[in-house]
């Protein structure tokens, strides 16, 4: 059958999907329209049914669910199409990006072969003739020497590689309408802007137009011409971006906007004070090493490599950096409470090598973490309250006890008493991290260790929980390390940051210091891939924007002198003797002089900032 290649690219009315026996559908009545070449963002929080509806597209429908209504794609009806027919669709005229490309792409074949595939399976073309367009279309999506990766296997890339690779497939038939389910939620803010600038390439070399389903208001708003908010199954907003984001009436997209964290203008936001108040944690020189075997031989993952940083009563300190950069390890160290393999560790006044077995059990009761994903940190056999409580009695609290300061910690929490008898998976997911929140505290710790704390939660639930952390920290008088990639949340809640790369703090101050007006060139570089969920908030000092991903932590394969010097948007516009330098030397930690505070492992900005000034002013160019 012939398509209307003038039709809309997509024409979605009355779309109601069922799953199972469910008396209330997922999705109820949901009509979108999508033009050729327009791009479309679907938002909403998890259950909303934004997945359900792109699944419900393409006939991908999980098991016991059917779809109703109509689904015209360039005029042809999709809904009651057989797979065979839906077949030729997919990976052809309509392609597809999911958030996790390793799941899409199969283990066993080169990156290579399946995107010849791709090819050959729709179009009457010879193997080697897919194989060039194969290397051709990794080129075009950014993978250095394409020819050879073309080779790898897909567990041979990083995250990001393997959705340009992904990205890759999708454009192989250049298609009509490319649907994009959360590319880039997994991806480092960094790997995010590279992500979003090849599916803006994949969209100008396709003519494509682009369903792109995210929880991402800076995304829509940088890569979307419309959006569409979704809740409860339905659309309860659309309109164009500019229209919606510039005066949101008062609805989901408005209270996901109030709730999303934005960076200040330098020198608008006040500053919090900083804190003179006795130390909880001092690391000092912390090293950790991992003996792994790679290439059939041992060798040495550097996962931590002399990480200097501190913590003062009440204080809250973030660290910020990309996956792999040794965040969560460095956490991971401080909990253990034993002697560091390199190092000093001091938790209350405690070396933690000269610590015995008493003291270091008493320790534990005053640092406590609360990890990423609640549902994975709670033990859905137990209800809530063993939960809470389960701390307390390893403390030897008797039942009376328990029993009180459980519902004190549920009040603590925000969370109603009769929580206290479910389970876990009765739970949504923010109130989950309370209950992971109110165990931390119940033996009151002095410190609270916090890992990605909210980075499994939609937008508004985030806001919620951060606001709910520094509510008790303020009244309990608590102290934070906090580990996050999400630099406006970092921002707006922490006092001071730590930025580390490669296993190293490269950059700490307070958080106004380091994020407001970044001086080390990785710092910079994090601070200019932000999205600001605004009309026209587009990347400004884009060139800043570190290239590439994060080399590998293995001992040989670190850069030598400074780490950061093979992703280094500045390093080519210094001096010859300059650049030898960053070749040669490992930068130390050191004061910046005209900053009170502030330490940057960086050779030109310890020395003076005229190196690097010199190549910001010459070659960047800032939009306000």
């Amino acid at each position: 059958m012939a398509v209307d290649v003038t039709a809309s690219a997509l024409d979605v009315t009355d779309l109601v999907v069922r799953v199972g026996a469910a008396r209330t559908p997922v999705v109820r009545g949901v009509h979108l329209r999508l033009g050729p070449g327009e791009s479309l963002g679907l938002v909403g929080a998890s259950g909303s049914g934004k997945s359900m509806t792109a699944n419900a597209v393409v006939g991908l429908l999980p098991t016991g669910a059917r779809a109703t209504g109509s689904v015209r794609f360039q005029g042809r009806e999709l809904l009651g199409l057989g797979d065979r027919e839906l077949s030729r669709l997919r990976g052809n005229r309509i392609a597809m990006v999911f958030q996790d490309p390793l799941a899409a792409l199969t283990p066993v074949f080169t990156v290579g072969a399946q995107i010849a595939e791709a090819i050959t399976v729709h179009r009457a073309v010879g193997r080697s003739e897919a194989r060039r367009r194969a290397v051709e279309l990794l080129d075009r999506v950014g993978i250095a020497d394409a020819a050879a990766r073309s080779r790898a296997y897909p567990h041979e890339f990083s995250g990001g590689m393997r959705q340009r690779v992904a990205i890759a497939m999708a454009m192989a038939n250049e298609p009509d309408l490319i649907i994009a389910d959360e590319p880039t939620s997994a991806l480092d803010v960094t790997v995010q802007a590279q992500i979003l600038d090849v599916l803006d390439e994949a969209r100008r070399a396709t003519g494509a137009a682009l369903l792109l389903i995210t929880h991402d208001l800076g995304v829509v708003a940088r890569s979307c011409d419309r959006v569409a908010v979704m809740r409860d199954g339905l659309i309860a907003e659309e309109g164009t971006v500019a229209e919606l984001f510039t005066a949101p009436e008062d609805g989901p997209l408005r209270r996901m906007l109030d709730a999303t964290p934005r960076m200040p203008q330098p020198g608008t936001a006040a500053e919090r004070p900083t804190l003179r108040s006795p130390e909880v944690l001092r690391v000092e020189r912390l090293r950790r090493r991992f003996s792994v075997r790679s290439a059939g031989r041992r060798t040495e993952v550097r996962a931590v490599d002399g990480v200097d940083l501190e913590v003062r009563a009440g204080e809250a300190v973030a660290l910020l950096g990309e996956s792999g950069c040794g965040k969560s390890t460095t956490l991971m160290e401080i909990l253990r409470l034993a002697p560091p393999e390199h190092g000093r560790i001091e938790v209350l006044g405690h070396d933690l090598a000269l610590l015995d077995a008493r003291t270091r059990k008493a320790l534990r009761h005053r640092i406590q973490i609360v990890f990423q994903d609640p549902s994975a940190s709670l033990d859905p056999r137990m209800t809530v309250a063993d939960i809470i409580a389960e701390p307390l009695r390893a403390a030897g609290r008797s039942r009376v006890e328990r029993a009180a300061r459980v519902g004190e910690l549920l009040d603590l929490v925000d969370l109603p008493a009769e929580a206290g008898e479910r389970r876990p998976g009765r739970l949504s997911g923010g109130q989950r991290q309370r209950v992971a929140i109110a165990r931390a505290l119940a033996l009151e710790p002095d410190l609270v260790l916090l890992d990605e704390p909210v980075s499994a939660l939609d937008t508004a639930l985030r806001a919620d929980i951060m606001e709910l952390l520094d509510t008790l920290r303020a009244r309990l008088g608590l102290s934070y390390l906090l580990v996050s990639h999400d630099i406006p949340l970092v921002r707006r809640y922490a006092d001071r940051v730590a930025v580390m790369y490669l296993g190293r703090v490269v950059d700490i101050g307070t958080a106004a210091e380091v994020l407001d007006d970044p001086a080390h060139p990785y710092t910079r570089g994090l601070r200019a891939s932000v999205l600001e969920p605004a009309v026209r908030a587009h990347r400004s000092d884009q060139r800043a924007v570190p290239a590439g991903e994060l080399p590998s932590p293995l001992a040989e394969a670190t850069p030598s002198g400074c780490a950061f010097r093979t992703r280094c948007p500045v390093l080519d516009g210094l001096a010859p003797h300059e650049r030898r330098l960053c070749h040669e030397r490992e930068p130390e930690l050191l004061p910046i002089a005209s900053v009170s505070g502030r330490r940057v492992a960086c050779h030109h900005l310890v020395m003076g900032s005229a190196p690097l000034r010199r190549v910001w002013d010459s070659s960047q160019h800032v939009d306000t």
